[in-house]
């Protein structure tokens, strides 16, 4: 049998002519490039080279057979990408999220939604790269912050809306207002949690050279929260944590850049399979809005 690099070899003459550049292009030396080309002819019973004494090119044959070995790799990469799509269609749910929020909120309906699947999910800090993980078909699902323009080709549905809070000490200059602008909290230092999607970017344009705390882990975040003056996030969602705080307050922020709607979004034509979770979003969007 024929292997795969060997086809590579052979495919890489057209392209780089010489042994010496297709040996260097390959990664391999000289002499195994020559051994592997001499066994490839001897294995089809073909001349595919004209040695000459400092040279080795292909001949008419050769070329042809280089076309032949170029279409076999490209049906190799095709054979690859349609087993692992089949996979990923049948096996496996994959979602992507511009917060960390809706992630928590979506996996338990997948899994119901989708049993016997593996419900994974990907964080993205940006709208570009949700529509691209959709429109390649690496995400059956994406959230974002805006219901998609192109109506033709995606359908979409509301999920939640989230509030972002600033948690500060009862006796920071900030405290007593009912609301506040992030602008506001200009050259403050801040703790956060690194890995919040849009949330991170968007706090650090919008509050004047604030200087971040990074935490990699949310247990380090609500420890160094409760024991350290330093301000801090949470949303309607995490708010209950200010339980263990009593010298702390959180201050709901104006700007309409953290107070978002999240929407989920798929391909029109994948609309049909998702039709159940969609109605299961809605009912709930609908239930937060009456409460």
């Amino acid at each position: 049998m024929i292997e795969l690099y060997v086809l590579n070899e052979l495919a890489a003459f057209p392209k780089y002519g010489t042994l010496t550049a297709v040996a260097e292009k390959m990664n391999v030396s000289q002499p195994a490039l020559s051994r592997s080309m001499k066994k490839l002819e001897e294995d089809l019973g073909v001349q595919l080279f004209e040695r000459g004494k400092n040279r080795i090119v292909l001949n008419e044959n050769g070329k042809i057979a280089a076309e032949y070995a170029q279409k076999v790799i490209e049906a190799e990469s095709v054979f690859e990408k349609k087993v692992i799509e089949y996979e990923q269609t049948h096996r496996i749910f994959t979602f992507a999220s511009i917060a960390p929020m809706p992630i928590s909120e979506l996996t338990p309906i997948l899994s119901q939604q989708f049993m016997g699947m593996t419900i994974k999910h990907e964080l993205k800090d940006n709208e570009k790269e949700l529509y691209k993980s959709l429109d390649s078909g690496k995400s059956k699902l994406v959230v974002t912050l805006a219901p998609p323009k192109n109506t033709e080709k995606y359908a979409a549905v509301k999920l939640f809306t989230e509030n972002l809070f600033i948690v500060l000490s009862k006796s920071h200059r900030l405290a007593e207002k009912d609301r506040i602008e992030l602008k506001e909290l200009a050259k403050e230092k801040i703790l956060i949690y690194s890995k919040l999607g849009f949330w991170y970017e968007t706090t650090k344009r919008l509050i004047p050279g604030v200087e971040f705390f990074d935490q990699q882990e949310l247990s380090a975040l609500k420890q160094l929260a409760k024991l350290t003056e330093l301000p801090s996030f949470v949303t309607n969602f995490t708010i209950q944590n200010l339980r263990e705080m009593k010298n702390k307050k959180a201050v709901p922020l104006a700007d309409n850049e953290v107070n978002v709607t999240y929407w989920c979004v798929c391909l029109k034509k994948n609309e049909n399979q998702l039709a159940a979770t969609f109605s299961q979003i809605r009912a709930i969007y609908e239930e937060s809005q009456s409460s």
